[in-house]
């Protein structure tokens, strides 16, 4: 009987361990892909406009949209 708490424990161990190394892993990937998909963005306003430049050297001005949602903006 003293080995089912020991091998709870273990078994619980190694689930924390799996669950641990999934989630290294998913960020791991996540960060290699934001890495390879992100471009340089420049935002300001003047006196009458908001300026959002961004460098997209694949893509022609009629490819690209510019959608507002709250206080939040997506290029698309």
């Amino acid at each position: 009987m003293a080995q089912l708490p020991k091998l709870f424990d273990d078994a619980f161990y190694d689930f924390v361990r799996s669950i641990d190394s999934y989630f290294e892993k998913s960020i791991k990937q996540l960060n290699r892909f934001f890495e390879d998909h992100t471009f340089p963005v420049d935002m300001y306003e003047t006196e009458t406009e908001l300026v959002i430049e961004a460098k997209l050297p694949d893509y022609e001005k009629e490819q690209i949209h510019v959608s507002f949602l709250g206080t939040g903006c997506g290029l698309l």
